[in-house]
């Protein structure tokens, strides 16, 4: 078989530039299976050609915009058309200039808000590009991309709607991350709430003497003393907190190398670290890189305010339209996942290894990887060691997340 077979003749004034305002109008080519004969009708034809017992195909899936318009990092401007999501952030694609796009080139795309990078080149000259981007890509795909449109189509498209069907729904490849945006969407306003209610929550339960809780308190061994450095940037250790900050945001950007891609602590637990790593060193040199603990105070209150205010506006802008459309089963599951491992983990702690209540509690919250919990406990308990606590658990919990889920997905795409 040869392309050339393929080949057939197609007047240009014949090709519709723009599509028709009536969708129903548009053409209809019909073909008698029994006789071999072809009419030409239109698609508000269709209902009288159906009869009881038809079966209907509709395809739902979406076009990607998987047009993407860049520019080289030796400049000049360059284009990339995806083909096939090869995993890991790579996706094969023709692109152009070929010549200028050989493996290593890189990439940018909407003033930096997509970047890419050329690793390979598979047989036909198809280009493998890996892409760097936070949040969900094809959110970004969907206000960087254009339509890709056939080459016999001149115009601009106006309405990116009247390329899809009007029976799509979701992009192809785009459906599990729909639903995972869905789910996340309900499920980490939720989340967050049960969280931080189930650190306050407990203690009342029980019924507990914070007082006598609070001297139970196992805390990691401070070791001996330093002598404190001789020069401070300024009086409350604002200097040092405002480094610590940087480097925590820094280290929280630093990949954690695990199969299938690497995993970042990303702006809670980076900060978390460097903060517990620079209060164990207490100085560098003749730098003093002590906080005083009057000057965090404000900060945690405000940070935790920040938060929540942030959280909240956030998830309630599509809180009602994703729960109606995938109803209260998303609810009620994402609630009992969340209690769940909530309770597990605190039985494990409190119950069965005898920790004392706050360490348990702070296990849980680090077995969660809920940052906000912890900060609520330290506030409501007085407690600042617990952060200790919960570094020594963090990042094992985030590890064996990331391990986890991988597994779940390899199991999963094996029962499909």
């Amino acid at each position: 078989m040869k392309t050339s077979d393929f080949y057939f003749d197609l007047p240009p004034e014949l090709i519709a530039q723009t599509p028709l305002e009536r969708r129903d109008g548009s053409r209809l080519l019909t073909l008698d299976r029994a006789t071999g004969e072809t009419k030409h009708l239109h698609f508000y034809d269709l209902p009288a050609l159906l009869r009881p017992g038809d079966c209907l195909v509709l395809n739902d899936s979406r076009v990607l915009p998987a047009r993407l318009i860049g520019k080289r990092a030796g400049g000049g401007a360059c284009e990339v058309l995806l083909l096939i999501d090869r995993g890991d952030r790579v996706w094969e694609c023709l692109v152009r200039p070929g010549r200028k796009l050989r493996p290593g080139a890189k990439i940018t795309f909407g003033d930096g808000e997509l970047s890419a990078e050329v690793v390979g080149e598979v047989e036909g000259g198809n280009r493998l590009v890996r892409f760097d981007y936070e949040g969900i890509f094809l959110e970004a795909l969907e206000r960087l991309g254009k339509m890709p449109l056939p080459p016999y189509i001149k115009a601009e498209l106006q309405d990116r709607e009247r390329y899809q069907t009007v029976y799509s729904r979701v992009s192809g490849s785009a459906a599990a991350v729909e639903a995972m945006s869905a789910g996340y969407g309900v499920i980490y306003p939720l989340g967050l709430i049960c969280k931080v209610l189930f650190v306050q929550l407990v203690p009342k339960f029980l019924r507990a003497d914070m007082a006598e809780e609070r001297r139970r308190v196992l805390l990691p061994e401070a070791g001996p003393s330093r002598p404190a450095g001789r020069i401070r940037l300024d009086e409350w250790g604002m200097g040092v907190f405002s480094l610590t900050v940087v480097l925590g945001v820094l280290l929280g950007t630093v990949p954690l190398p695990l199969p299938g891609g690497g995993v970042r602590l990303g702006l809670t637990g980076g900060p978390l670290l460097a903060g517990l790593l620079i209060s164990r060193l207490g100085r560098a040199g003749p730098l003093d890189l002590r906080v005083e603990s009057a000057s965090l105070a404000p900060i945690k209150e405000l940070g935790l305010l920040l938060f929540f205010s942030g959280a909240g506006t956030e998830g309630g802008r599509g809180f009602a339209d994703i729960l109606s459309v995938w109803g209260a089963k998303l609810l009620i599951g994402g609630a009992v996942m969340v209690i769940v491992p909530l309770l597990a983990a605190f039985c494990l702690a409190y119950g069965v290894m005898r920790m004392p209540l706050f360490n348990s509690l702070t296990v849980v919250s680090a077995s969660v990887t809920s940052t906000p919990s912890l900060a609520m406990l330290v506030n409501m308990t007085g407690v600042d060691g617990l952060g200790a606590v919960y570094a020594a658990v963090y990042p094992v919990s985030l590890l064996l997340t990331v391990v986890v889920l991988q597994i779940l997905l390899r199991l999963g795409s094996g029962w499909a």
